[in-house]
């Protein structure tokens, strides 16, 4: 205890004296005993150490310690927190589908920038499918990093903030109009209801994969594969920024995409029908896209500067989203469309 009380005395003044700090001979050899490398002698006084309270120390016969000795620093020379060993806590969680919990101590950073020790909990994974040692093993896996010390403080803020405030005022305007209307609605209607609440460094894979078990008993595959995608595409934002050190949802198994549904097409007459009871251009843009194939997009974004009557075609070069044109998703959607004459003597 007393060499530890030594130690802190040591530190405090290095941080007060922003520098070495000098201690008597036999002071340094009992906090520091196995260190004889840094240790200097000096020769002349050098007066009290200024920032302490305790009474100026006779400096004859003192030594020198290097800053390294008083506080581990990093290369931007600020100091890093000691090294905890933990082993954490496990519980178990819930009684329909119970889980494997496990607690934890990890250091974080505040929104001011300050650093603070909190309690984390992590779901482990499902009880009916791993046991209390394999939840032990994978604790004890997630926890190595913070023990070796290799890990960095992760920033405090919840999912729903780093999400609202973060991520989609920076990410939007890189992205189409559909785009962020459909992104817009999965974060609202299907993630914040469920991962909202919860700080970005305490959403763990198992919480991915829970989230996806239930959500694949309420809606369609395809749904299911858009939301990992979209979660995943927020989780490598936040890692990027550093917010978390990686990402759950990264790996997580999602339904198999199997299309049940039936095919429904407009027969020769039913398009015949419905023609009729359209006044123009309606009329022609309904026999457009039957003979053509166009998407809606891409069919609200054609311009009489796209349609060569001498080669009998149209280029798709352009699509437009309720008001607001831009260029096709993809290379392959940039194409040449070859008409039908009865398609051609409309347009004219």
């Amino acid at each position: 205890m007393r060499r530890i009380r030594l130690i802190r005395v040591a530190h405090a003044a290095g941080a007060a004296a922003d520098g070495p700090v000098s201690l008597p001979t036999n002071i340094a050899s009992e906090a520091f005993p196995h260190n004889s490398r840094g240790l200097e002698l000096l020769s002349r006084p050098t007066g009290a150490t200024s920032g302490l309270d305790a009474p100026p120390l006779n400096t004859f016969n003192c030594v020198t310690l290097p800053a390294a000795e008083t506080t581990r620093v990093t290369g931007k020379e600020q100091p890093v927190a000691r090294p905890r060993y933990q082993e954490g806590w496990i519980r178990k969680r819930g009684k329909r589908n119970p889980v494997w919990v496990g607690s934890y101590r990890e250091d974080v950073i505040l929104d001011d920038g300050q650093r603070d020790r909190r309690q984390r909990s992590v779901i482990l994974g499902l009880v009916r499918e791993i046991g209390l040692r394999q939840a032990q093993q994978r604790l004890s896996e997630r926890l190595a990093a913070i023990n070796q010390g290799k890990q960095k403080p992760q920033r405090l803020i919840t999912f729903q903030r780093f999400v609202l405030e973060r991520w989609e005022p920076n990410m939007y305007p890189t992205l189409r109009r559909s785009t962020q209307r459909n992104y817009s609605w999965y974060i609202r209607r299907h993630l914040l209801p469920f991962f909202g609440a919860l700080h970005l460094p305490e959403i763990g894979a198992a919480d991915v994969q829970v989230f996806i078990a239930q959500k694949s008993r309420q809606i369609a595959p395809k749904t299911v594969v858009c939301l990992r995608n979209l979660l995943s595409k927020v989780f490598n934002t936040a890692q990027r920024w550093e917010y978390v050190n990686s990402n759950p949802a990264q790996g997580a198994q999602v339904p198999a995409l199997v299309d049940t549904r039936e095919r429904r097409t407009l027969t020769a007459e039913q398009v015949q029908a419905l023609r009729a009871e359209l006044q123009e251009p309606f009329r022609t843009m309904v026999l457009l896209a039957v003979l053509s194939g166009l998407r809606r997009g891409e069919l609200f974004g054609l311009r009489w500067k796209y349609v060569n009557f001498e080669e009998r075609s149209i280029t798709v070069a352009e699509c437009s989203w309720q008001g607001y044109s831009a260029p096709p998703k993809t290379r392959a959607s940039r194409r040449k469309v070859f008409l039908d004459a009865a398609v051609l003597d409309n347009l004219a």
